[in-house]
């Protein structure tokens, strides 16, 4: 929307204790706390984990991820002039704020708008949550009302949405500028939504931003099951809790079709897997099954109409710039030079 600007690039953030020692996490999450990128401690006789993502851009801050055993410490919004938006996608966590404890379960949306104290959430087993800071000013004109303190409420069909579409585009990695403000100003759009949007706003949404959120994460569903040669419309509209005529109808908005999208996806796949030596030693009608088709004859007449080659053709091309590339680097093999 208009109100949304790329001052800078955004900034993306991982960090993950998977592969830390466990009795080292404790001084890893210290670390991140006094360098002031993660206000965060371990909390004592819990297990810690920490997998997040952190995405800063158009003035927002975006933190998605699992957190275990630990309390994060949450600053004023009142100081900066910001709502902390969240929700709660699996497990429990404790909100704990003047002398209170308030619980966000599974779906749970938690906000906090002109806090002016700090607070903290108590994750002490594994949670997952969205958590979105925004300024109060990119807000104010979407939404009629906005209560002051911290509030729980149950979650709705935008949160969902929104929770799917932060998943679906963070997991990625950088994005370029112009994905950088569409993403922002989608997530704003939504949590507006999810609040008590105005008339103007609601109506912008359901033209603008809801399509494009719902047609990026029905395309990143189609991307995860791809391989399945019995993926249809019908099975992933359900999923959806939508018809297969608006599935249909999200992919026209982009010139489109479903089936198209779907072809694209698996003749790409096919491609790459052609061209990777490590795949070399399968058989192409193998690749072909592995990437979702379930006729070869279809599969080879696709690519060759896609690629203006067949699977055979690429596959002998790769072989030969990789034969070249090792040549030009002095890689030279094993037998060379040999008498026979």
């Amino acid at each position: 929307m208009s109100d949304m600007q790329m001052t800078q690039p955004a900034a993306l953030f991982r960090f993950s204790t998977d592969e830390i020692p466990r009795l080292c996490r404790s001084g890893a999450l210290n670390a991140l706390q006094e360098r002031g990128i993660f206000p965060i401690e371990p909390l004592a006789g819990c297990d810690v984990r920490v997998d997040i993502i952190k995405w800063t851009g158009s003035g927002l801050q975006i933190l998605f991820g699992t957190l275990a055993g630990v309390r994060q410490h949450c600053l004023s919004c009142h100081a900066v002039g910001e709502v902390l938006f969240g929700i709660g996608l699996s497990g429990r966590a404790a909100v704990l704020h003047g002398g209170r404890e308030q619980m966000i379960r599974r779906g749970d949306v938690f906000t906090a708008a002109a806090e002016r104290k700090p607070f903290a959430v108590v994750r002490p087993l594994p949670t997952q949550f969205l958590g979105i800071r925004i300024p109060e000013s990119l807000l104010a004109s979407r939404i009629t009302d906005l209560e002051a303190g911290i509030k729980l409420m149950p979650g709705a069909t935008a949160t969902k949405l929104l929770a799917a579409y932060a998943r679906s585009l963070l997991s990625r990695g950088a994005m370029v500028p112009e994905a950088q403000l569409l993403f922002a100003s989608h997530v704003v759009d939504l949590v507006a939504l999810a609040l008590d949007p105005t008339q103007d706003a609601l109506a912008a949404a359901e033209y603008l931003s809801l399509p494009a959120v719902r047609l990026q994460v029905i395309k990143s569903d189609i991307l995860s099951h791809v391989q399945d040669d019995a993926l249809d419309v019908q099975a992933l509209a359900a999923r959806h809790q939508i018809t297969p005529r608006y599935v249909h109808l999200l992919f026209e908005r982009e010139g489109l079709t479903y089936s198209q999208f779907v072809l694209q996806q698996r003749l790409g796949r096919a491609n790459r897997l052609l061209r990777n030596p490590r795949w070399a030693h399968l058989a192409i009608s193998t690749i072909a099954y592995e990437v979702g088709f379930g006729d070869l004859s279809y599969f080879n007449r696709t690519f060759r109409r896609r690629y203006n080659q067949t699977p055979t053709d690429v596959r002998v091309a790769a072989g030969t710039s990789a034969a070249v590339r090792r040549t030009t680097l002095g890689i030279i093999p094993d037998d060379a030079g040999a008498i026979p």
